[in-house]
């Protein structure tokens, strides 16, 4: 099922009468929009912000939410849309219509001919979120959350109001609620909001320093910055040695764990040794305690990456004895991550080293069924090209194509030809080369299932 685009709306803000276009949609789909669904329920979708005045609000108009395996069709139709009710259901069978369009042929269609409708959001919403399956009483507390944060946006240059409102709900501002917020703002990022995310970031940046959590928060910051400039074993003892505090220290040995290694420990023992051979006790002991808690966070890291790579090797043999690998992944969504990521891959790649071809066949099925899964706004041949690209020719690109055999076509080797061509317009002629290769290889695969 396509992605329904938002279309764009002029609006005139309420307040001081500037016009403003506004991207807008009227159909979300649960499978293949999660993103927007997200965005629905945050507040964060079918909003507008003047550019002027700063006023910002949710615009009323008609929302069709869809969930195609549920067979689920709720409309929202705001009251204050004061419309004739002719023109009314005219509006209600486009958007019907538009839907329909996308669905396969044998797909049921009664359940859009009476699409449930809602004349108030929170109704909406509720219906909404029943659907998606998320607990209410969880998304209470985030929408509390989400309330807060509409609150300081409105006083973020104001500093005595701002201090106010923070000294009001500092208890909440908790690891949850700036995961929320970067969530707000990525959110705006996508929908093309970009005075909001740089309004959301301007506040995250002003709290940071204001809570336990966004201490921690601000702690990562600094060290994914540190990490950045590719740091040796000394230049990384020496940030340590220059940390604010022990938040810092966490957060830097958690993100750079890889320096604090053997030789690492080595070197700062050496310190320690030296600091004690020059009488200087003070010194020891901050360098012993240094290397103390170093040890402790590093043990904490590695018995939680064991444990994440125990969870994603054990979810990886759930999915490749399913019996139902689509289903599998969709029951278990929520614990697909980089580490799975990571472990399927490393699996896959042994596999082909090895020349397991059985097994690394099953595996190639699960990183297509999952990648499909996470990226269902890309074309499933584009999808086919980036895996190709990443694989060694000929004999690599070879298995994965008898893979793929059935989702070969001429539409794929068009596509192919398309993007060899801008790689060579863009100076890239081995990739070019490489590519075409490829695509007559792709060719050869399908002429010989065919014959």
């Amino acid at each position: 099922m396509p992605y329904f685009e938002p279309q764009p709306m002029r609006v005139k803000c309420p307040n001081c009468g500037a016009e403003l276009t506004v991207p807008v949609f009227t159909i979300i789909d649960a499978k293949d929009m999660p993103d927007a669904v997200q965005a629905l329920i945050i507040g964060a979708l079918n909003v507008f912000q003047c550019p002027q005045c700063g006023t910002s609000g949710l615009l009323d108009v008609p929302l069709m939410y869809h969930h195609g395996e549920k067979q689920l069709a709720y409309l929202y139709f705001p009251t204050r849309v004061n419309m004739p009710q002719p023109e009314r259901q005219k509006v209600i069978g486009e958007i019907t219509r538009a839907l329909m369009r996308t669905l396969p042929e044998d797909h049921p269609k009664g359940y859009l001919l009476r699409p449930r409708e809602f004349l108030t959001l929170p109704s909406f919403l509720d219906a909404v979120m029943e659907a998606e399956g998320i607990d209410k009483e969880i998304l209470e507390e985030r929408r509390r959350k989400g309330e807060i944060i509409d609150k300081l946006l409105a006083v973020v240059d104001d500093n005595l109001a701002f201090s106010a409102v923070v000294g009001q709900y500092k208890d909440k501002l908790d690891a949850e609620f700036y995961e929320l917020l970067r969530y707000a703002r990525e959110t705006a990022q996508l929908l093309g909001h970009k005075e909001e995310a740089e309004k959301l970031e301007r506040l995250r940046q002003k709290l940071l320093p204001l809570t336990e959590a966004g201490k921690r928060e601000r702690a990562l910051d600094k060290a994914v910055e540190f990490l950045r400039s590719n740091p040796d074993r000394k230049q990384f003892l020496q940030r340590l040695l220059e940390a604010e505090d022990d938040i810092e220290v966490e957060a830097l040995v958690k993100v750079a764990r890889p320096l604090a290694d053997y030789a690492f420990f080595q070197m700062l023992s050496e310190r320690i040794r030296q600091a004690e051979r020059q009488g200087d006790k003070e010194k020891a002991k901050r360098l012993s305690a240094l290397r103390d808690r170093v040890l402790e966070i590093t043990q904490a890291v590695d018995k939680a990456t064991e444990d994440a790579l125990n969870q994603a090797a054990a979810l990886l043999r759930t999915l490749l004895s399913a019996p139902n690998l689509e289903k599998a992944i969709e029951d278990n969504l929520d614990k697909i991550d980089d580490t799975f990521l990571f472990v399927l891959t490393a699996q896959l790649q042994d596999a082909r080293k090895r020349g397991m071809r059985e097994i690394a066949n099953s595996l190639q099925r699960v990183w297509n069924a999952v990648r499909r899964k996470l990226r269902p706004d890309v074309p499933p041949e584009i999808l086919i090209i980036e895996d190709l690209m990443g694989l060694d020719y000929p004999d690599g690109t070879r298995e994965y194509l008898e893979l793929v055999r059935d989702e070969l076509s001429n539409d794929l080797f068009t596509l192919m030809e398309a993007v060899a061509a801008d790689l060579e317009r863009q100076g890239m002629k081995e990739e070019a080369k490489r590519l075409r290769a490829i695509r007559g290889q792709a060719m050869g695969v399908l002429a010989a299932s065919t014959a």
